[in-house]
């Protein structure tokens, strides 16, 4: 394979050839140093496809390679080859993994009369060195591997035929960095490849948004949402009526900083929308792009009013407010849990944490909490009413708040019969996976002191506050001198003296639990 470009210094240090390949070519002669190169995002290859296959706005920055002249025995024909670089005359040698061959054309400088201008023109001939192994010393890729691996060994399983000869005849720029042995392309291809990616100020995402979604010209309607997806169109749409963002004062600081610096506003809209329809919380239609754009400030106003409350007011966090509005697009009940949650759990000190990685741990939150209520008490004629209000005040906290989480009782009789059975594995793993326990004193059933005990050695072993289970009587069906033991005295309980005050007892509690109620201040 012969690769042809122009050779020189890069600022006077590295000897490198600049030029212009077939894209499968630089993917077939080089590879990832698995050293430095992160393993590659499978989105990524995705929005490469779809940047390749798009065509209006394809352009590639130079693909950086670097490779070793010498392999241990070259040293006096990679000294040579330096040493007279700089003469003036063209010039044929043999390295380890191809031959360079180039001539040289010289012009004076316009600037200094004394001053002599080279321009090489080189061809590289890329050795074969074994005939059934191709390409043995493969060069290192020190920028643009997620670019060329568009070309992964799997492609014939992603894409169809005709696409990958389209791209494996792509022509793309290259520069080849020519190390003068393996220890300096080890040493050097990292350093070039932190300066690369780390060192640069790069044009901030905002300052680039700008362009394109505020340029109504260069980049009309059509253009964002056939060319840059509708995540850009509605970031447009919901920017150009956001104004002064008077109508969101409590969360307008969030999205639009004083300081030109930290302006987020249209990062913070791309992104949120990037996340949105991701999770397919807002379906992809240009038919009702306007309607998504109008729903999403209807969900601003209702966040804005969340914000009022002062934790949440006066914190900055973007990541925290694209957060806010996942929930809200799915249901009042989970925005109202999420909320308490940030504010119980202090989330609102956060700085800069991304929207997702504050959902994946939420979520993960709701995973952990159990769906199961176990109710530990006496079953019998005279305890039925209490069994009653304790199944009607779980019926009542899933209609008052459209609950997502499937609350549920677990009656321990519907495993034993009587009064008198052994606790077994069965129930103790019910107690054990349950969410929350509620155990009934009245009548003093002594299995139900078991299983309370149980429960609360779970929680001391495992380092947990005593939370997760309420203690109740109903004095108007037991005698809680009689009823509750020396053991338990010590533990708040409910006590009432009639069913229908120890539903509305148990309905507060469980809200309490799950946080369905907002913290007071």
């Amino acid at each position: 394979m012969i690769l042809q470009g122009v050779l020189d210094r890069s600022l006077g240090n590295f000897v490198c050839l600049r030029g212009y390949a077939r894209l499968g070519d630089l993917y077939q002669i080089s590879a990832p140093d698995p050293s430095y190169q992160r393993d590659l995002i499978s989105h990524q290859q995705e929005r490469m496809e779809k940047f390749l296959d798009d065509g209006e706005f394809l352009f590639f920055p130079e693909v950086i390679l670097g490779t070793s002249l010498n392999n241990g025995n070259l040293t006096a024909t990679v000294n040579d080859f330096l040493s007279q670089f700089d003469s003036g005359k063209g010039a044929t040698y043999s390295f380890s993994a191809f031959d360079l061959k180039y001539s040289v054309t010289t012009r004076k400088s316009t600037e200094e009369s004394r001053k002599t201008i080279l321009y090489r023109r080189a061809t590289l001939n890329i050795k074969d060195i074994l005939g059934g192994v191709n390409f043995i010393n493969k060069f290192h890729r020190i920028d643009g591997n997620h670019r060329l691996s568009i070309l992964s060994d799997d492609l014939e399983d992603k894409l169809t035929p005709e696409k990958i000869r389209r791209y494996k005849d792509l022509n793309v720029p290259f520069c080849l960095v020519l190390f003068n042995d393996n220890e300096n392309l080890q040493r050097f291809s990292r350093a070039l490849f932190h300066n690369v990616n780390y060192r640069q100020i790069a044009l901030t995402m905002e300052q680039s948004l700008k362009q394109i979604l505020e340029d109504t010209e260069l980049f009309s309607d059509d253009t964002l949402l056939n060319k840059f997806g509708v995540e850009y169109l509605l970031a447009r749409k919901v920017l150009s009526s956001l104004g002064e963002m008077k109508m969101i004062p409590n969360i307008a600081k969030v999205v639009n900083s004083e300081d030109d610096k930290l302006v987020t506003k249209r990062t913070f809209l791309l992104k949120t929308f990037e996340g949105l329809v991701k999770k397919q919380l807002i379906i992809p239609d240009e038919n009702k792009i306007d309607l998504e754009a109008g729903k999403f400030q209807e969900q601003l106003s209702i966040i804005n009013a969340e914000y009022k409350h002062p934790n949440l007011g006066k914190q900055c966090n973007s990541g925290l407010l694209s957060a806010f509005l996942h929930y809200a697009y799915q249901d009042d009940a989970k925005l109202n849990v999420f909320k308490n949650w940030v504010l119980e759990n202090h989330i609102y000190q956060m700085k800069d944490t991304q929207a997702k990685e504050i959902i994946k741990i939420f979520d993960c939150v709701l995973e952990a909490r159990k769906r199961t209520i176990f109710v530990s008490m006496q079953f019998s004629a005279n305890t039925k009413a209490n069994y009653k209000a304790i199944k009607d005040a779980v019926e009542d906290v899933n209609q008052a708040h459209n609950l997502y989480i499937n609350l549920r009782d677990i009656r321990i009789d519907q495993f034993n019969t009587g009064y008198s059975y052994q606790i077994n594995d069965e129930i103790l793993k019910l107690i054990e996976d349950s969410g929350y326990f509620i155990a009934d004193l009245t009548c003093g059933n002594k299995n139900v002191y078991h299983e309370i005990g149980y429960l609360m050695g779970l929680n001391q072993g495992k380092n947990l506050p005593q939370k997760n289970f309420i203690l109740i009587h109903n004095d108007g069906i037991g005698d809680s001198k009689t009823d509750i033991g020396f053991n338990l005295s010590g533990i708040k309980q409910l006590r009432v003296d009639d069913t229908n005050g120890l539903r509305e007892q148990i309905k507060q509690q469980i809200e309490i639990f799950y946080e369905l109620k907002t913290p007071e201040v």
